[in-house]
């Protein structure tokens, strides 16, 4: 059987989030403790605000346009096969609010902190267990494909100086957050995945409350383009 893309999304409840984060950041602080070298980053390094407020406003600006005209696009396509209104005027800002919050918070805490912390222990003792060969996939092939869609942004970071398994901590976590929105098609995949490098580099530049802002600024700018595209359609066709 062929692999294909899911037609419908996952739903986790926050008891769910919640008992990941919790055995996740359990593990972390234990092998953090045991091994304090594992990490090169303070546990708490990135939960603060760092950069400048322009360079923050900008941010917030291309993450905001970015979803706004894919899912623009994305409506346009949508009301071709389907002309009836997605949602109508009512309760859209509070829905707006809960998919801009939730997502912000919870998925970028975990693939931006908790996930990207393990894999740097995980490909540190797996790169043992390979005798090496990890790395140097990482260093050869992996860490300068990524340095080259992301035209050279994350580049202290895929090939920190501590270690190259920070690089591919960073990749294998962009890749479990862009699986977790194969129900948006291929589109949607693949511009998850670019959004997950720039979130990256939004965290290690402006800090990860700046990450969450700007998630939160592409999810809810998304549902107002949605909405606007289809009525637009519905009027003028």
């Amino acid at each position: 059987m062929g692999w294909k893309f899911e037609t419908e999304r996952k739903s986790y409840t926050l008891f769910d989030i919640a008992l990941i984060t919790v055995v996740f950041f359990s593990v972390v602080a234990l092998v953090k403790y045991l091994w304090p070298d594992s990490i090169p980053f303070g546990f708490f390094e990135f939960w603060r605000f760092t950069g400048t407020w322009p360079g923050f406003g900008c941010i917030i600006a291309i993450s905001a346009v970015w979803n706004a005209i894919e899912n623009a696009i994305a409506a346009r396509h949508k009301f071709k096969d389907d002309p009836e209104p997605s949602r109508n005027a009512r309760g859209l800002f509070p829905f707006s609010l809960y998919i801009g919050i939730k997502p912000a918070v919870t998925e970028e805490t975990f693939f931006r902190w908790i996930l990207f912390y393990v894999e740097i222990i995980a490909f540190k003792m797996s790169n043992i267990i390979a005798c090496g060969i990890t790395g140097v996939l990482h260093n050869w092939i992996f860490g300068p494909f990524v340095n080259l869609v992301s035209f050279g942004f994350l580049e202290p970071w895929l090939f920190h100086e501590s270690s190259w398994a920070v690089g591919a901590a960073l990749i294998f976590s962009c890749g479990r957050f862009r699986d977790g929105h194969m129900y948006q098609g291929f589109w949607g995949w693949l511009c998850s995945w670019f959004f997950g490098l720039f979130a990256f580099y939004v965290m290690f530049n402006y800090g990860l409350p700046a990450a969450m802002t700007a998630h939160f600024a592409f999810n809810f700018t998304a549902v107002y383009a949605f909405y606007l595209t289809e009525k637009a359609m519905e009027r003028w066709g």
